[in-house]
């Protein structure tokens, strides 16, 4: 996170592990995602790719994303909702 986004977590979360073999041409890896909960506070940059911005989950159908990120994003939601972390997500 620090490095692509230059946000510091207070707590990293363990959320999946997944193999990635989405790329052409290269061999399948393994994709460790985790979660956190954004304090709102620190600024934050894109460091990697063209932008970084916080996107609504029922606006992702308008973004070239891979269906496994989607996936994962979706266990995040059902993860902070079982923990009452999450009221509502949009």
């Amino acid at each position: 996170m620090l490095e692509e986004t230059g946000y510091e977590c207070s707590e990293l979360n363990l959320l999946d592990t997944i193999v990635d073999d989405n790329i052409e041409n290269e061999p399948p890896y393994l994709l460790t995602a985790f979660w956190t909960l954004y304090d709102g506070r620190q600024r934050l940059r894109c460091g990697e790719g063209q932008a970084v911005e916080f996107v609504a989950r029922t606006d992702v159908s308008h973004y070239d994303v891979p269906e496994y990120l989607v996936r994962i994003w979706d266990q995040a939601i059902v993860v902070l909702k079982n923990r009452r972390l999450l009221k509502e997500c949009r």
